[in-house]
């Protein structure tokens, strides 16, 4: 009896640990580095350590709150651009993208390369 007991109470803290791990919604995250194109650094110093660290908070908060979605990095920080690259990402590196045309042109290029 004692036996059967416990295979019902392992059997049930199972199907218990499968359903908390089945009901989050995953948001996979990947994070792009845009360099400066006169010198080839970053703008800030922020590496995949401190991605993690701020996805695991991210994700206390939301579980906090009860949320049904969690975060996740699914790719190293991707390089992009850098010097004398005037002609990609990195010729936004330093304009300010909400003044006057730039928005215009940061989406018309945008729209026309997704990609990109």
């Amino acid at each position: 009896m004692r036996r059967t007991l416990l295979s019902f109470l392992a059997a049930g803290l199972a199907l218990l640990s499968l359903e908390a791990q089945a009901q989050y919604i995953w948001v996979n995250l990947s994070f792009k580095a845009v360099r400066n194109p006169a010198n080839g650094q970053r703008y800030y110093a922020f590496d995949e350590a401190d991605a993690d660290a701020s996805i695991a908070k991210a994700n206390e908060w939301l579980a906090q709150y009860y949320r049904g979605y969690r975060f996740r990095r699914i790719d190293p920080i991707i390089e992009v651009g850098g010097i004398g690259d005037y002609s990609g990402p990195s010729k936004w590196y330093s304009v300010p993208p909400r003044e006057g045309s730039n928005v215009v042109t940061m989406e018309a290029e945008a729209q026309a390369n997704p990609v990109a």
